[in-house]
């Protein structure tokens, strides 16, 4: 397993990793254009599940209260997704389900929570301590077969993991 990260300061690399037990190719740190009050980006890797081609994105979105830079982060993210037929999205996007800087992930791809959508009338589940969500897992032409959250105590998130299914 080779993994990728970002350290703390680094510009496009804000603490993020992705680990993976088959190989990764294709590595990229990306700066977004506009980090807000701290460098922010994201990090893509492609690997091969069961014979099949997974780029994979990790990122950290502005905080909050830094909707209008959130807004162009996501929209430089979600286009770059979009050259890919099957991905997987995830990280801290520091924004709720209903928050307009995220419509052009929800236009590309599903959380793996069934319950969250940009419209959800029913509960998404709660990502960090203050009971809201902001961490996603975007999938692109891949199925969630369950999602789950734990809590953390290494962090002011929880977290969330999946199982997919890339058939």
């Amino acid at each position: 397993m080779g993994p990728l990260w970002g350290a703390p300061w680094n510009p496009g690399g804000y603490g993020q990793a992705i680990l993976s037990a088959a190989p990764m190719t294709d590595a990229v740190n990306v700066e977004y254009p506009d980090g807000g009050s701290e460098d922010r980006g994201y990090m893509a890797v492609t690997t091969t599940v069961d014979g099949r081609s997974v780029r994979v994105f990790n990122t950290h979105l502005a905080e909050r209260r830094q909707e209008e830079i959130r807004v162009d982060q996501a929209a430089v993210l979600a286009k770059e997704v979009a050259r890919h037929d099957r991905t997987i999205v995830l990280g801290d996007f520091n924004a709720v389900p209903t928050a307009p800087e995220l419509a052009p992930m929800w236009s590309l791809a599903d959380d793996a929570d069934p319950d969250c959508h940009p419209s959800s009338t029913g509960p998404c589940e709660t990502t960090t301590d203050w009971h809201s969500k902001f961490d996603y897992i975007f999938l692109r032409d891949i199925t969630a077969l369950s999602q789950k959250v734990e809590p953390s105590l290494y962090s002011d998130h929880n977290l969330v993991h999946a199982d997919l299914d890339l058939r």
